[in-house]
């Protein structure tokens, strides 16, 4: 009976060391995203309660945006899914075949007509469904299908989340109906269906405006705001279960995205096959063929010859260079296959200004295109040395392009060989260039 005891004890001990190690392993495992950050704390705190997680990594991936099934996901966790659902108990399980035949040939309908549909969350729907999160008809807002056949997985904007979390603390016949004499900036920008809710939410706190007083109602949903916000969800619904308050949950957490935050951004390049301005979205073909349909971000700025513009001036056929962050597009630069190393000479000059990190680029630069070598002459105006050096030569014209020096690349002077650490700004060079490779440079003199 002793030795019973006391293993009972030791299993005890032993399950609190695991979870309190778990916990602050959790913690201490959140590679990307500083302390400092805005959203760290909520971010912290929903991993450790098992709403959200870290890959094996260490990564939050906090400038992700978030579509309808991750939602539905984190969502049911908030509501108690793995108790019910993943509980062993015999009570569990029959309410997880009620729930699944009860929407099961809904589901189905939805998961045959769109292609992209993630089956993965289809226990988690159907049990947001059975708790009036959902509603049969948002089911069709998981997926954007396009005029072309074409279909990509919806994510989801500041102001449909406010429909979403009204419901998760269950005041939706109070917001529904609430009025207000405040008016963010951007009022007239908020959809109808939603203005009651997004100003329901704005009194009690879990919804503020930027310092500019507005609501940027279409700005979509990154997995950083989305902490902040399901941690003031959860907060709220402990207040709830015990009064009703207007009172502002106080918060110095603002709910915008911060500017300077995790500046990493993606380059690439391509022809505009089709533009979608109802969904803010263009189709891109890139290199090889292969097209993607990417969407831009509500204050997506369109550069064409150095003069800003907007998403209706494109057309089919532009050449682009498109700056992504957090899976949306910022910058689109129009430009021409003739124009496109100037284009993208500056574009990087101005985000390395800017601070702004070049995590993936995949720009394609003019290759002549019959293959064929020339010469350039000009100055160098920019030598970058890295794992791939560059170089930019200023020609007659003042036309700055940007050349790539391979380990292969010949630099000579005076007819002797040289490297690149010999090159020096304002040098009068000569190239021979092979798309956009130099494979010889002669430095004919200094400025």
């Amino acid at each position: 009976m002793l030795c019973r005891k006391i293993l009972f004890v030791l299993t005890i001990i032993m399950m609190l060391n695991f979870i309190f190690v778990g916990m602050v392993d959790a913690e201490a495992q959140i590679n990307d995203v500083k302390t400092s950050n805005f959203a760290y704390g909520s971010i912290s705190k929903l991993i450790n309660q098992g709403i959200m997680s870290i890959d094996t990594k260490g990564n939050f991936y906090p400038e992700q945006s978030v579509n309808r099934f991750d939602l539905s996901r984190f969502v049911a966790k908030i509501l108690g899914y793995d108790e019910i659902i993943l509980s062993s108990a015999k009570e569990g399980k029959q309410t997880e075949i009620k729930i699944t035949n009860k929407y099961k040939n809904l589901i189905d309908l939805y998961e045959k007509k769109f292609k992209d549909w993630d089956k993965n969350s289809n226990m988690q729907i159907a049990f947001l469904l059975e708790k009036g999160i959902l509603k049969e008809l948002d089911l069709a807002k998981f997926v954007i299908e396009y005029p072309t056949g074409e279909q990509s997985i919806k994510v989801i904007t500041k102001q449909e989340m406010a429909i979403w979390i009204v419901r998760i603390i269950g005041k939706e016949t109070v917001a529904s109906t609430y009025k207000t004499d405040f008016k963010f900036a951007d009022d007239s920008q908020i959809d109808d269906k939603s203005k009651e809710y997004v100003y329901y939410l704005k009194s009690i706190g879990i919804f503020n405006g930027d310092e500019k007083n507005k609501f940027n109602p279409r700005t979509v949903l990154r997995k950083d705001i989305l902490a902040v916000l399901l941690d003031r969800i959860i907060e709220t619904k402990n207040n709830n279960s015990q009064t009703v308050t207007t009172t502002p949950i106080l918060s110095t957490t603002p709910t915008t995205v911060p500017t300077g935050v995790d500046n990493k951004v993606k380059l690439y390049s391509g022809e505009i096959e089709t533009l979608y301005d109802d969904n803010y979205a263009v189709k891109i073909k890139q290199s090889g063929g292969v097209s993607k349909i990417v969407n831009l971000s509500e204050n997506a700025v369109v550069v064409n010859q150095n003069e800003k513009t907007h998403i209706k001036d494109m057309k089919q056929g532009n050449i682009v260079i498109c700056v992504e962050k957090g899976s949306y597009i910022e910058k689109l630069y129009v430009t021409t296959i003739t124009d496109i190393n100037s284009t993208y000479y500056t574009l990087k000059q101005e985000l390395t200004t800017q601070g702004i990190e070049i995590v993936e680029d995949t720009v394609v630069l003019n290759t002549n295109m019959n293959g064929e070598s020339y010469e350039v002459l000009g100055t160098l105006k920019q030598i970058l040395i890295a794992d791939e050096n560059e170089v930019i030569i200023e020609d007659s014209n003042r036309k700055k392009t940007l050349y790539r020096l391979r380990s292969s690349s010949e630099i000579t002077l005076e007819n002797k060989k040289c490297t690149i650490y010999d090159l020096r700004l304002g040098q009068k060079v000569e190239g021979t260039i092979s798309g956009v490779n130099v494979s010889k440079l002669m430095i004919i003199s200094s400025e």
